[in-house]
Formats: C-alpha cells, structure tokens, sequence
C-alpha cells in the first residue's frame, strides 16, 4: 500500500511485543497501540485509555478494574500481522486493569504524563510471535542520528493535499531518526528533555491509530 509517509508493510510477526487495543466502545479495529512488557502487562499511552473512556471519568495513579460493572470491555491483540485474517498466533486478551500516570494532563495541547499499564485477564504464553520487549540491562543514551523504528495499524495519508487517508489491516512500520532535545524545543513549546525524546520522522510519520506504539531503538 503507497502512501506518502512511506510506512511499509511489516515483515509477519517481525515486532512480537507489539499489540493493538480494540476497545468495544470504539469498534472492532485496533485504535491504539501498546507494547508487551511482560506476560501479563502492556505499556501504552493514558490518552488512549481516555479514548475507551470517552467522557467517563478514570481515576489517576492507582490500579482500577477495567472488566466489571457494566463498562465494554478493552481488547489487546497480541500475535497480529493481518487484524481481519488472524493466523493460529493472533489472540485477543480482556484488559482485567489499568493504572494511569497520577499527574497525566488530558489537555490535547499538553497531554502530560500521557503512559499508562495495562494488566491483561491471563498470562500470554510466548511463541514466535508473541513476545515480551528487550529492555537494556543498563540506562542507555541514544547519540543523534541513531535509527528506531515504530509499528502499527495507523492510518496513511495517501494525499496530503487532499487529506485522504487508508487504514491499513496489516501491520506497517516506519523508520524514525534521534535527535537533539534543541531540534525539537521551537516546534513543541511543551517538550522537555526530562519527559521526551526528540524524534525526527524522516518523512515516516506515526498517525490514528499508531498511539501507545513503543519507539523500538535496536541494540548492538
């Protein structure tokens, strides 16, 4: 699929912790995205959290149940290349709870804070496509210039002049490129070196349905 922001179709099975919200208040696509931390928990961004919500009121910095009462349920994804054709891998897991960031600001000018964990219903077993993240074993400081990577089921711009845009069903993904904290201060008056990553998308941009997504930054 051609689009503008040159996002490629993802090698199946190829980012194994990657996985996509579906939530039953919103339809029957992933709207969001999230990366496996754990067999049991999803790292992935309290606006999207706020999207299943809607103008429902969630509470702040504590662990709520997200699986009782009469509130639809939240779905993650995990094992996915093609979302409509799922394969013996791809399998929806209940979100059972969630803790938000206790200072997370909901102002879309803002959006402070904006991380949340998700704890899912039962333990995913691991596979070939289903997979927790890496984490470094010590704090790591990526030089400018270094390359890392996002995936997703977003949507492309196919004309940017004309705003039309295509979701895709398979998994894409996208290069991105770091870069200093001064490149990116002028452009987001909000950004700060102590809460963000400056990174330079290299024409590959992130779009609906791409938030929560990790930044993948391969190791040596």
């Amino acid at each position: 699929e051609e689009a503008t922001q040159i996002k490629l179709i993802a090698t199946e099975h190829s980012w194994p912790w990657n996985v996509g919200l579906v939530s039953e208040n919103i339809g029957s696509f992933p709207y969001c995205g999230g990366t496996l931390i754990s067999n049991t928990l999803i790292l992935t961004a309290a606006h999207c959290i706020q999207s299943h919500y809607g103008c429902r009121k969630f509470p702040l910095g504590f662990e709520f149940e997200m699986t009782g009462g009469t509130s639809n349920l939240l779905y993650a994804l995990v094992g996915a290349h093609d979302y409509k054709r799922l394969d013996d891998y791809g399998e929806f897991y209940p979100v059972q709870s969630a803790v938000i960031h206790p200072t997370f600001n909901s102002d879309c000018n803002l959006l402070g804070n904006d991380i949340a964990i998700l704890r899912l219903s039962s333990q995913i077993t691991p596979n070939a496509a289903v997979q927790p993240i890496c984490f470094p074993s010590s704090r790591v400081n990526l030089p400018r210039g270094s390359l890392c990577f996002f995936a997703g089921w977003g949507d492309m711009y196919t004309d940017w002049s004309q705003g039309m845009l295509v979701t895709p069903t398979k998994l894409h993904e996208g290069q991105v490129e770091m870069d200093f904290d001064e490149y990116c201060m002028p452009i987001h008056p909000n950004y700060t070196s102590v809460r963000h990553s400056c990174i330079k998308t290299r024409g590959t941009n992130p779009c609906f349905g791409d938030s929560g997504g990790g930044i993948f930054c391969p190791s040596e």
